[in-house]
């Protein structure tokens, strides 16, 4: 009977453990749209989440990817409902209930603004306070933040960077900061040729953007994710592979003025 016992015991902790381990071997990773960088329809849903997904592959961990909107992705990161997210940068507010890894690619964040009326940080207007557009759940620096504290500049909110740049062309806000690439893919995609000849940018960023993935601290096993991330993450690094995938996406890349 002693022996039976003893083999229930043993049987029982080897289920769990296995199940521990099945479930220690994947992670549920949002991503929000953010073209070119992220997206559903890119292949492989994007490079940030390709190499995010090959640095856990390196590290036998399956990734699941599940698309929704931004405001969404960081109300299920702070609640634990999904382990993690990418292409998000850190900031202090972000870091009461997130975690986040060594910035997978660094953006050049810019001034979009129209070309009737340039505007460039560096010399912001004393005598009128221009007003900048900004796009809810983004973050566009300290500098920005304590401009707009100090009033030398107001902030209206919009739902979508397509909004703004609606609103830039439309002249009810006179710049829109965003990274580069992304706005040229957006205007290109959304806009008419006059619209977009219509708009230029500043050729000094106002932020350099280091987007990382977002690990929620609300479930314990994501701090040993995030340390096999960043191993899988310099495995990529040490291998080449991550230099050859950053170097293609530069290169498809169609930066004009």
């Amino acid at each position: 009977m002693k022996n039976q016992i003893l083999l229930f015991i043993g049987l029982l902790t080897f289920s769990w453990l296995f199940s521990y381990s099945v479930q220690a071997q994947s992670i549920t990773i949002a991503y929000s749209e953010y073209k070119p960088f992220i997206s559903q329809s890119l292949p492989n849903k994007g490079v940030l989440n390709h190499i995010v997904k090959r640095a856990f592959e390196l590290e036998g961990i399956d990734v699941q990817f599940k698309a929704m909107s931004s405001s969404k992705t960081f109300k299920l990161i702070e609640a634990g409902k999904v382990d993690a997210s990418v292409g998000w940068t850190p900031t202090t507010d972000r870091e009461k209930y997130a975690a986040f890894s060594s910035p997978i690619y660094s953006p050049k964040v810019v001034l979009f603004y129209r070309k009737s009326h340039p505007i460039h940080w560096d010399s912001l207007s004393a005598n009128k306070t221009p007003v900048f557009g900004a796009t809810k759940t983004y973050y566009y620096g300290e500098e920005f933040k304590h401009a707009q504290q100090q009033g030398r500049i107001k902030v209206q909110l919009a739902n979508s960077d397509k909004i703004n740049f609606k609103k830039l062309i439309g002249t009810r806000i006179d710049a829109f900061p965003i990274a580069l690439a992304v706005g040229q893919d957006m205007l290109q995609r959304k806009f008419s040729k006059r619209q977009k000849k219509s708009l230029d940018y500043s050729s000094k960023p106002l932020l350099i953007e280091p987007l990382s993935v977002m690990f929620s601290k609300k479930n314990a096993a994501n701090k040993r994710l995030m340390s096999k991330f960043e191993h899988g993450l310099a495995s990529l690094k040490q291998s080449g592979e991550y230099q050859k995938l950053i170097q293609n996406f530069n290169a498809s890349l169609n930066i004009q003025r």
